[in-house]
């Protein structure tokens, strides 16, 4: 008999296979570690889900300011605009910015004391930027989350994302999770901690001025060294050596205009590299789209584009007609749409009177030959121009056509021929 044979029958029959136990376990285990990934999944979405949900109490500057984010479905963070704009120092305003006299819901606007105004619409996707007395048109910026509003009609509220503020209010946010605390510092009290960090070096100061203080946030300081202004990281490394007499940030374009020893201006990028020759008595900005610069040469104005190619001739007195708020009267200096082809006309000035020049082709418009030409907001927001003359107001389109309207006589005859040119 063959014993080897025999046994293998008899473990057959006892059904204690080797290769069967051994498949069954694997089975088993496979099973249990899916339901322990399955339970692991089902908890970690919880987890994120009851986090997003969560409201983050709000501190700014170290001080609790008493509200709260509110997240939206989409677990994004949410903040009332006209509280967080209060606690940091800006007041706030129903309706559009020098626009309808009525207070909208969908409109509104704050301004600090340094004049910076900045606009809201629940309708747009932008926000835009501009001061009091600026002559340039509004800078718009695009955010990363839409502008929403809560609450019922008689308290309803524009809120805005937390993830925008840093862009919006130009301060630094910071989550601190444990405590469910959203941490804000303003500009202010940025630069307040890295001024005591260099408090017993008296060569280096921090330039605190608005426009140039809001690098602080991208982690960059303007410093003046021996009278000169440069450029450092939060580590007080140089990123721009100290060689300008003045310096000036310009949020929109991350660009500085400066200014040498021989107190002529020109154009840098944030890192040092130049972009306009420094070879102009003075330059500004006056148009952001597209980017234009109005600058002087010898007492006269011109306009340059962001390449420094002359776009108007350096020939002229001024470059703006200053207007009379109290008499809602506006400054005007960039009109749009101007002709059939929407190009776009400045306004000059020569011998105090005014013309228009087209900033598409250089052509001119209108001669220097209007007293004043303004604008006024009208109540649907839209601007109409108007010239100022000695006998009164006249609408500008028709100034310009009566001006362009050259009269002949002709010497054999009475009659009199209008020739258009």
């Amino acid at each position: 008999m063959n014993l080897l044979e025999e046994n293998s029958n008899y473990n057959n029959k006892k059904g204690t296979s080797p290769k069967k136990t051994v498949g069954t376990l694997l089975i088993l285990s496979i099973v249990a570690l899916f339901i322990v990934i399955m339970i692991m999944a089902v908890m970690s979405t919880t987890n994120k889900s009851n986090s997003s949900n969560k409201n983050y109490k709000i501190v700014v500057d170290g001080t609790n300011i008493n509200i709260s984010t509110v997240p939206n479905t989409e677990g994004i963070h949410y903040v009332a605009l006209e509280d967080i704009a209060q606690s940091i120092g800006y007041i706030y305003y129903n309706g559009e910015y020098k626009g309808e006299a009525t207070e909208t819901k969908e409109n509104c606007y704050v301004k600090n004391n340094n004049d910076e105004i900045i606009g809201f619409s629940t309708t747009e996707e932008n926000i835009y930027k501009t001061t009091d007395d600026s002559i340039s048109e509004k800078q718009y910026y695009k955010l990363k989350n839409k502008i929403i509003t809560n609450g019922n009609d008689q308290d309803e509220k524009i809120l805005i994302s937390v993830e925008d503020l840093a862009k919006i209010f130009h301060v630094e946010t910071k989550y601190a999770n444990k405590e469910l605390i959203l941490n804000v510092n303003t500009t202010n009290n940025l630069i307040t901690g890295y001024k005591e960090k260099i408090k017993d070096d008296t060569t280096v100061t921090i330039d605190e001025s608005f426009e140039n203080a809001k690098l602080v946030v991208q982690n960059k300081l303007v410093i003046v060294k021996n009278g000169k202004y440069g450029v450092v990281d939060t580590n007080f490394k140089q990123i721009i050596g100290n060689k300008y007499k003045t310096m000036k940030y310009d949020e929109y374009t991350t660009d500085f205009i400066v200014s040498n020893e021989n107190g002529n201006y020109g154009v840098i990028t944030d890192e040092g590299d130049g972009k306009i020759d420094i070879k102009y008595d003075s330059l500004f900005i006056i148009n952001y789209e597209p980017l234009l610069y109005a600058v002087t040469k010898n007492q006269n104005y011109g306009v340059i584009d962001e390449e420094g190619n002359i776009v108007v001739e350096i020939a002229y007195d001024a470059l703006v007609c200053k207007g009379d708020q109290r008499n809602n009267i506006n400054s005007v200096v960039i009109i749009k749409n101007i002709n059939s082809n929407n190009d776009n006309g400045i306004v000059v000035c020569k011998n105090s009177k005014y013309g228009i020049v087209n900033l598409t082709t250089g052509e001119i418009i209108l001669e220097c030959v209007a007293d004043k030409i303004n604008s006024r907001t009208n109540e649907e927001g839209k601007e109409e121009y108007f010239v100022i003359t000695k006998d009164g107001e006249e609408d500008l389109n028709e100034y310009i056509d009566n001006a362009n309207e050259v009269t002949i006589n002709l010497p054999d005859t009475n009659s009199i021929m209008n020739v258009i040119y």
